[in-house]
């Protein structure tokens, strides 16, 4: 049942302020470990933020809905169907790039790359990768409003 007051939206680039920090509070261990001097001057934080505002992948605000209480960001939903049996690692790589050959040089050592290809999913299967809500607004039924409509889309 949707909570009382919850409206959705697709998220822009834009929203990478609410976003990101949610997605690193969620994943901060793992995050810190992937991302910490992958590219000179970017904490893992930033990393994030670039990869949530890439076309594509896990992060990006085209595969992000939010929910909204009375038109305020509370949560959101980072979710997409999967078109085929493999991991995809060309949304990390153009990410990656714009943070430079070191980046690239740098997730590949450390796994993700090869992590990302091996991956499997089965074919038009939906993939949750991340859902957050606010602290403040947690437990009032907003993740739960964002994983019921993601379910019905």
């Amino acid at each position: 049942m949707t909570s009382l007051g919850v409206t959705f939206r697709s998220a822009t680039r834009d929203d990478a302020l609410f976003v990101a920090p949610l997605i690193y509070a969620i994943g901060r261990r793992d995050l810190d470990r992937l991302f910490t001097g992958l590219a000179p001057g970017f904490g893992p934080l930033e990393v994030v933020t670039r990869f949530y505002q890439a076309d594509g992948g896990m992060f990006s605000w085209r595969n992000t809905e939010l929910a909204l209480v009375d038109g305020i960001r509370t949560g959101f939903i980072t979710a997409y169907r999967t078109t085929s049996r493999q991991g995809s690692t060309a949304w990390l790589a153009r990410a990656a790039a714009k943070l430079g050959a070191r980046a690239l040089l740098l997730l590949a050592w450390r796994g993700v790359a090869p992590a990302r290809t091996l991956q499997r999913h089965k074919a038009g299967s939906w993939y949750i990768a991340f859902v957050g809500v606010s602290p403040d607004q947690q437990s009032l039924g907003v993740g739960s409003s964002l994983i019921e409509r993601s379910i019905q889309s």
